[in-house]
């Protein structure tokens, strides 16, 4: 955990004795993911056509989530009544919540986030980032269709499934670069490297 993770100017570690302290929250647990501003290496932008600096921060933020329990179970009008109470107690608690990696929408922000990276992709290693994303997408739909009916515990063990291939695929994108034909710097050395042979030759 990075003891210097704020929300709204507050440390993350005093939220959460806060959050503890009401009703209907049952827990809350890190991994070792959680609360880091720098959870891989860094990747470079240039792998894509367009910016995939919106899908890269959305990945990582997911890695950065903690895991909140409450113990509304299936009640979600309950839980969302619940929720609006308490972003009226604490002008945090939206921020802090949006960090919860059970929440079902963040698998969907995770596929939007992949699929979009993968449309643009330059890099080195295509088919195998192709692969690894399918794998991903494939494995975040696969129990998108039964995951509010799953107890905590098995929400639990899927959510750090899906965050260690999230993890796997980023880590594998740090270490990809630029093919040389698209490479600016090879590209200028080639340049002038053909103008010197031309120009030798006169």
């Amino acid at each position: 955990m990075n003891p210097d993770y704020m929300i709204k100017g507050h440390p993350v570690s005093e939220l959460e004795e806060i959050l503890k302290k009401e009703p209907h929250i049952t827990g809350i647990t890190r991994d070792k993911w959680s609360y880091s501003n720098k959870p891989v290496p860094k990747i470079n932008p240039a792998l894509w056509t367009e910016s995939a600096a919106e899908e890269l921060e959305g990945l990582t933020n997911y890695l950065s989530s903690v895991y909140i329990v409450d113990d509304w179970g299936t009640d979600h009008t309950s839980r969302r009544e619940w929720k609006k109470k308490l972003e009226k107690k604490y002008d945090w608690f939206k921020d802090f919540y949006h960090m919860n990696a059970l929440r079902l929408n963040s698998f969907a922000n995770v596929r939007a986030c992949v699929s979009l990276m993968s449309n643009n992709y330059v890099g080195t290693n295509k088919r195998k980032f192709d692969r690894k994303a399918s794998e991903l997408m494939d494995f975040v739909a696969s129990r998108k269709h039964d995951y509010n009916e799953m107890a905590i515990e098995q929400k639990t063990r899927y959510t750090k499934a899906t965050k260690k291939q999230v993890y796997g695929l980023l880590k594998f994108l740090s270490k990809q670069k630029l093919p040389e034909d698209r490479n600016p710097i090879v590209k200028l050395f080639t340049k002038y490297y053909s103008m010197a042979r031309e120009y030798l030759k006169i």
